[in-house]
């Protein structure tokens, strides 16, 4: 059942990619393995210009996670990567790097957190993430 919803999502993904729909802050993008596993990379390249409110591309990975989830997709079935790198590399600072740059918090800890809970893997690009220490 999870892997014809999980199709219909990927069907869905695809349409909505190809007409530039909600792909704003995150390029997405789903395939089904052969063992039946949900593939998922995230490319996480902008910052929101508020800088007190969490990455909306992370956010797109949490509800991602979130949207599988809730149809059954078991967590040992899905492979969800972000890849996080460019002007979206602060939203991975610690809260006290963070506060260097931003004068407050990182509004992001929980939601990598809540990633890093859901065994979403998330990669930051050396170069981005020296430039902003």
């Amino acid at each position: 059942m999870w892997a014809t919803t999980a199709a219909a999502i990927l069907v869905a993904v695809t349409v909505a990619s190809a007409t530039g729909v909600a792909m704003a802050a995150a390029t997405v993008g789903f395939r089904l393995r052969m063992a039946g596993v949900v593939l998922s990379q995230f490319d996480v390249t902008k910052q929101p210009n508020d800088t007190s409110q969490p990455n909306p591309g992370l956010d797109r990975v949490a509800r991602a996670v979130n949207l599988f989830a809730s149809v059954g997709v078991p967590s040992d079935k899905r492979d969800f990567v972000a890849v996080i790198h460019g002007p979206a590399t602060p939203s991975v600072l610690t809260d006290e790097q963070y506060e260097k740059r931003f004068g407050q918090n990182n509004p992001n800890t929980r939601l990598i957190a809540a990633l890093h809970d859901a065994d979403v893997t998330s990669h930051v690009c050396g170069q981005a993430h020296r430039a902003w220490l």
